[in-house]
């Protein structure tokens, strides 16, 4: 499988897997982005993607922030007619001030095959 990716501006870092057993691609911030302590702002990453039918993104935190870290990265769904800029929601839930810089990994974007249901009406459910 291919994932297309598009720098939109020059700055931008292109995506990439950490290491080549990593399940996630990581996601890179475009700017250096100061996070107060309480807040939520949205991190660019300057790039777009074309992920197949089939397949949905999904947005996590990566590895290094999400255990004993106190900035969180939103869970998002990238479908696969998603060609925007894929941009990044982080909130800070400690006292001190944490800054992203250019180049920083700042979420993991997974790939996951999916499949469409036949979606039909029934009066009863069986039980599980």
């Amino acid at each position: 499988m291919e994932i297309l990716i598009k720098r939109l501006t020059e700055q931008a870092k292109l995506p990439a897997y950490a290491r080549s057993a990593s399940p996630g691609i990581d996601l890179f911030s475009q700017f250096e982005v100061p996070v107060e302590p309480g807040a939520k702002v949205a991190v660019s990453t300057g790039v777009a993607v074309a992920i197949p039918v089939g397949y949905i993104g999904w947005i996590k935190d990566p590895k290094s922030m999400a255990i004993g870290h106190t900035v969180t990265v939103t869970a998002a769904l990238v479908d696969s007619s998603y060609r925007d800029e894929i941009v990044l929601e982080v909130t800070n839930h400690s006292p001190e001030t944490k800054v992203f810089a250019p180049g920083d990994v700042v979420a993991r974007l997974l790939i996951q095959k999916v499949e469409r249901a036949n979606i039909i009406e029934a009066e009863d459910l069986s039980h599980a």
